[in-house]
């Protein structure tokens, strides 16, 4: 039984409410077209970008999803931690050099944007702006479920009315205050985040007595928790691992952040805020599963998402107890906002203006934006108040797949390779969708649905380009001069020789 939060808790509880919607109201001066409203004054710096692309990809699905997931699977699911940071780093290597550059260059604000100028085509986007409203709304129905969860267990709310208070504050800023509302409360939500898995990790590792003790007690209750790959399976554990290790690469909700990115030399210092925020909180909120599992052995098998609320309201004093469900409301607001901001860009921009009205202008998809904001908070509210059974950690996997199987390929094909066209990010999107759907619907034989997935989406858009039309010949040497393919635009990733020329030349 969770206990609920003392008066000096809720009110701490309270004052972070009033302290985000203050930001919100605040960032307003900055929101006052669609450019800024996507990717506010795109001069952002390696803090606030490094913290706002931790907090937007580390939702309470990390918080609470990974502490049940390891609350069942043992200790194995650490490598899933160890994975995320070695690897999610190297997508903003990677990729946000080249594409800060080219959104700014071909004024892209988005995701399907940047397809569509790259390929000089309205078909791939308007595709990536449908799926990515279809598929982005299982994460987003995860996150809301586990911290509405969260909020009820430890308030005494309704499971409903605590959907609607989270909706209802994150919509409000987020309508209001667009992007660098998103983005300044992603600062203080990263450390919130950090600091509440961290608290609950100390006070039950004291709790338990030492980690000779976890293991012991682990031990008596099942040996297979204490080895790898646990209860899930070397295909689920590898599966699941490589999904959160790669699947950010082609996130769109991630990828985007690159747009308001200063310039390049953001980027070194940006990776080891990553690294660190990514270590900080992996560790803890995988730790804090086998923890649970050590300190209430089979109490919540089959209701395993309630673990970390249950350690949060029984271990920690009162005042920590607000910090701590502030933190965790802070991971799903943090995600919440970034995820929802992207499908309303994707709607204005690369279906409501590319596909029905051309002449659109910047009042219109501003408003267009924001209706889509209010109307994807509203059908979240509606769903998830009336019942989502899903686990949370499947809930993201399942949607981390579907968008990596599409913005992946493109998006490396279209920095690396000169040869891709139209033809092969549709094909190749076609592909990684439909192999992913097949591959979970046969039962996941051999490995998770991730991998044919990311597969099939690379073969298609290679396949598709060789038999697609080529883009023009002028275009691509524009793209890609001397034949150079590792950059694009005059930019992307730069040798030793040439990278303090390309710093002066900036």
């Amino acid at each position: 039984m969770v206990q609920q939060l003392t008066s000096t808790a809720m009110i701490v509880f309270w004052l972070y409410f009033a302290a985000m919607v203050g930001i919100g109201i605040y960032c307003m001066k900055y929101a006052k077209g669609f450019n800024e409203y996507m990717v506010g004054n795109r001069n952002l710096g390696p803090w606030y970008l490094g913290a706002t692309f931790f907090a937007t990809y580390m939702s309470s699905s990390v918080m609470i999803g990974n502490c049940g997931t390891a609350y069942t699977s043992g200790m194995s699911y650490m490598w899933n931690g160890a994975v995320q940071v070695l690897c999610v780093p190297f997508g903003i290597i990677f990729l946000f050099a080249g594409l800060s550059k080219a959104s700014k260059q071909i004024g892209a604000v988005t995701v399907p944007g940047y397809l569509k100028a790259r390929y000089l085509s309205k078909t791939p986007s308007a595709m990536l702006g449908v799926f990515m409203c279809i598929f982005l709304l299982p994460y987003l129905i995860g996150i809301v479920k586990g911290s509405a969860n969260m909020i009820s267990a430890v308030t005494g709310f309704s499971f409903a009315n605590s959907v609607y208070l989270l909706l209802g504050v994150t919509a409000l800023y987020a309508v209001v205050g667009g992007f660098m509302a998103g983005t300044v409360t992603d600062f203080f939500q990263a450390l919130l985040m950090c600091f509440g898995a961290t608290f609950v990790f100390v006070a039950a590792l004291i709790q338990i007595g030492g980690m000779e003790n976890v293991v012991n007690n682990l031990k008596e209750i099942d040996p297979i928790l204490i080895d790898s790959p646990g209860t899930l399976g070397w295909n689920q554990l590898v599966g699941v691992t490589f999904v959160y290790g790669f699947a950010p690469w082609g996130l769109p909700q991630l990828v985007q952040k690159g747009f308001a990115m200063r310039d390049k030399r953001v980027i070194k210092p940006c990776i080891v805020v990553v690294a660190f925020l990514l270590l900080f909180i992996l560790f803890t909120s995988n730790a804090n599963g086998a923890f649970g599992r050590a300190l209430y052995g089979d109490e919540f098998i089959g209701s395993q998402d309630n673990v970390f609320p249950v350690m949060v309201s029984r271990l920690l004093p009162e005042w920590a107890q607000g910090l701590v469900l502030a933190g965790v409301v802070a991971a799903a607001m943090s995600t919440l906002d970034s995820v929802v901001l992207v499908m309303a860009g994707a709607v204005a921009n690369d279906i409501y203006k590319e596909c029905i009205n051309n002449n659109a202008s910047d009042k219109t998809m501003l408003r267009i934006s924001q209706t889509t904001v209010f109307v994807v908070f509203a059908l979240l509210a509606v769903i998830v108040a009336g019942g989502v059974g899903q686990e949370i950690t499947f809930l993201a996997t399942f949607s981390h797949t579907m968008m990596a199987s599409m913005c992946a390929a493109p998006l490396f094909g279209g920095m690396f390779w000169k040869k891709g066209n139209a033809t092969g990010v549709v094909v190749g999107q076609l592909c990684g969708i439909g192999f992913a759907l097949l591959w979970y619907a046969i039962g996941q034989p051999f490995c998770h649905f991730f991998f044919p997935a990311i597969i099939m989406s690379f073969v298609g858009y290679f396949v598709g380009s060789k038999f697609g039309k080529p883009l023009p010949e002028a275009y691509i040497n524009e793209l890609f001069p001397g034949g150079d393919r590792r950059k694009e635009f005059h930019w992307g990733v730069y040798n030793s020789k040439t990278k303090k020329e390309a710093v002066k030349a900036d």
